[in-house]
């Protein structure tokens, strides 16, 4: 319950300054024309990834000269939303704000995904990422990577690591470790963050995103040992990464970017990753970024492509050995 309330905080002080930041700027909404730009968002109005999309969208459509009006198309780890977006029409009105599911992992979870990540999209520009920690209880003997991996060594499938749910991210920095380190442990999938099950000392770790975990790592109530990201999180300063630890070839980033249908119009491709970087270089929207734990990324569009295809090169055999599956 804790955890909910930490953040729903953070999701209301988002949604407070989103519309602050409508309010405070009727000039730039007055100076938007052109038809409006569909943007598709597979996750619930309200989630995490929609606030993250309403945020950044509201300034690239700035920018871009256009309205964004974002549809929300909920289900099946983002397959749904993203489905019916490489069925919009080509015509340089309409954007997917995908995922690193969408685009990376779920290819390696579901027989039936209703899209092509790669045929069914033009990537245009990546958005951001961010980190997610490893925690454990205070009272734990576990205070880094070496000693976890050392007692999940030393007692093979003993060791209980929690996550927000199969296939997430937070599920796949453990896994990937576990393949790295040479160890096992029994994973334990929650529908939302398993912290408050490391709080109360009945799971040895679990993998969090920082932004759901931030409040209780402040305040005691579990103990950060690593970040996922290959450099240390402006959240978190004086954690170290798991490649500081010892794993050099260790990353796991959630990450949000934007792609049309296939066959849109190179010159709407190009108009709106000359926005979408315009608008990351932009110092407010970074700094809201910070404050959820998100990392500013922008770039080419052929960047985004090079991402994807590391992605979905990646999981596909981790996946299988860990045997991974959707309930």
């Amino acid at each position: 319950m804790r955890q909910a309330v930490g953040w729903n905080a953070i999701r209301r002080k988002l949604i407070f300054a989103l519309f602050g930041a409508a309010l405070a700027a009727p000039g730039a909404q007055a100076q938007e024309g052109g038809p409006p730009v569909r943007m598709v968002v597979p996750f619930a109005a309200g989630s995490s990834v929609d606030i993250l999309a309403r945020m950044v969208s509201e300034r690239i459509a700035h920018h871009l000269g256009q309205p964004i009006v974002v549809e929300n198309k909920a289900g099946a780890g983002g397959n749904v939303g993203a489905s019916a977006a490489a069925k919009m029409p080509p015509n340089g009105q309409s954007l997917f704000f995908g995922t690193a599911g969408t685009h990376g992992i779920n290819p390696s979870l579901y027989k039936e995904l209703g899209y092509d990540p790669v045929k069914s999209f033009e990537p245009v520009v990546a958005v951001s990422a961010s980190a997610n920690v490893l925690v454990v209880n205070p009272a734990s003997s576990i205070r880094s990577v070496a000693e976890l991996v050392s007692q999940a060594r030393a007692r093979p499938d003993a060791l209980t690591m929690g996550s927000g749910g199969n296939g997430t991210t937070p599920h796949l920095s453990g896994i990937l470790l576990n393949r790295m380190a040479g160890v096992r442990t029994v994973h334990v999938p929650y529908k939302s963050g398993a912290i408050l099950d490391v709080m109360a000392g009945r799971l040895d770790y679990s993998f969090e995103s920082i932004p759901s975990a931030i409040a209780f790592i402040q305040s005691g109530r579990v103990r950060p040992l690593a970040v996922t990201s290959s450099e240390r999180s402006p959240m978190l300063p004086d954690v170290p990464t798991v490649v500081e630890q010892g794993y050099p070839d260790y990353q796991v980033m959630a990450w949000v970017a934007l792609f049309a249908p296939a066959g849109s119009p190179k010159p709407f491709i190009d108009r709106v990753n000359a926005a979408a970087n315009a608008a990351l270089a932009e110092p407010d929207l970074r700094k809201r970024l910070a404050e959820i734990g998100g990392t500013p990324l922008g770039g080419t569009p052929e960047a985004l492509r090079q991402r994807v295809q590391f992605e979905l090169q990646r999981w596909p055999d981790i996946i299988r050995a860990a045997n991974v599956t959707i309930d």
